[in-house]
């Protein structure tokens, strides 16, 4: 029957249950009988009277339109046809596409799970990294002044060879004040700004860290071997 009416089974089903409403039963077998009755008369719907007693000419398309409409109703599953083609041409407008609606949906969904996933996964990689950096340049630092071009270059590597976008290695001062020793900026982050003095605070022991976010940035802070030194590293939203 989906095939004759040129719609989905699906599509079938909806009509069915709206035809069965629209003639207040409660099964497609009661409809059936109820249009069984009609057919004995002959008549799906009532005549429209021509009070010319001829034809009414369509002032649009110039087709002679008949003075009474009348319908046989067929037998067998072509009935259920019938009950279909009632609930479609009762309808003012057709029914809303839900299946693209849940589409859209759907892929929100699955672009915010993305996402969430994506953001989980640098802040681990970037805690991993910012961790591993800290251990790298605490060794230079014995044997490289951290202001000389050396450590500056080497500073640097260390940054892109992890993914990272950004890195500062300060030292906290009297009076919480912050001094940068060396530095990667390419945002221009006021980071002496950024940090929060509560996150510094709950890096207790040397290569402990805390993740934090400045600017959107994902960043890890991670305490180093010299005294109120600590590495700050970040990644950029890509």
């Amino acid at each position: 029957m989906a095939n004759d009416l040129g719609i989905s089974v699906h599509a079938v089903e909806k009509r069915l249950k709206m035809a069965r409403a629209k003639l207040g039963v409660s099964s497609s077998l009661a409809a059936a009988r109820l249009l069984a009755g009609a057919e004995e008369d002959q008549l799906l719907v009532p005549h429209i009277l021509d009070l010319s007693g001829g034809t009414n000419q369509s002032q649009d398309s110039g087709v002679a339109v008949p003075s009474a409409w009348a319908m046989s109703i067929p037998k067998g599953p072509s009935m259920i046809a019938v009950i279909c083609l009632i609930a479609l041409i009762g309808q003012d407008a057709p029914l809303p596409a839900t299946s693209g609606a849940h589409e859209t949906v759907a892929i929100a969904q699955n672009n915010i799970a993305t996402q969430s996933s994506d953001e989980v996964y640098w802040r681990e990689r970037v805690r991993r990294e910012a961790i591993a950096m800290a251990k790298d340049i605490a060794l230079p630092l014995n044997n490289i002044e951290s202001n000389s071009s050396k450590f500056s270059e080497f500073f640097l590597k260390q940054v892109y060879s992890r993914s990272l976008s950004e890195a500062f290695m300060f030292k906290i001062m009297p009076k919480d004040k912050m001094q940068i020793i060396a530095t990667v900026n390419p945002y221009n982050q006021a980071i002496d700004e950024g940090i929060v003095k509560r996150d510094i605070v709950s890096i207790s022991a040397v290569g402990k860290s805390v993740n934090v976010s400045y600017g959107g940035h994902i960043g890890t802070i991670v305490r180093l071997p010299a005294e109120s030194t600590f590495l700050y590293a970040a990644r950029a939203p890509n």
